[in-house]
């Protein structure tokens, strides 16, 4: 889905906003600044909530086709624990704003969104 001002894509969920540009996640007005990864990690996985994102996804998302080169010495890392790893920076990150990643036991990852609050005051 894309913004109609600016054109960048935007999550599903109205309480949830990932601002790829600016690196930020926003939930019910509380914003995170978040590393570039991150960023991508939590805008796929609203764009699949509720769907668990998997693995092979995440990781075509972070790195596409080609490998990771940190240096013309060192080995490639294994982009899967790298992609591990990325997701459990982001997990404390969320942690903050009440957002959990949830790991799907042979599926991959979701993002858990707490249900809205409903002001019964009338």
């Amino acid at each position: 889905m894309k913004c109609p001002c600016c054109k960048q894509d935007v999550s599903k969920d109205d309480r949830v906003r990932v601002d790829l540009y600016l690196n930020q996640i926003v939930f019910d007005g509380k914003m995170v600044q978040l590393t570039p990864k991150q960023a991508d990690i939590a805008f796929m996985l609203t764009e699949k909530h509720p769907k668990p994102l998997s693995m092979s996804d995440l990781v075509s998302g972070l790195y596409g086709v080609g490998r990771i080169h940190y240096s013309p010495r060192s080995k490639d890392p294994d982009e899967e624990a790298v992609a591990r790893a990325h997701v459990s920076y982001l997990k404390k990150q969320l942690k903050t704003l009440n957002l959990r990643v949830l790991g799907v036991y042979n599926r991959g990852y979701k993002l858990d969104i707490p249900a809205a609050e409903i002001d019964d005051r009338s």
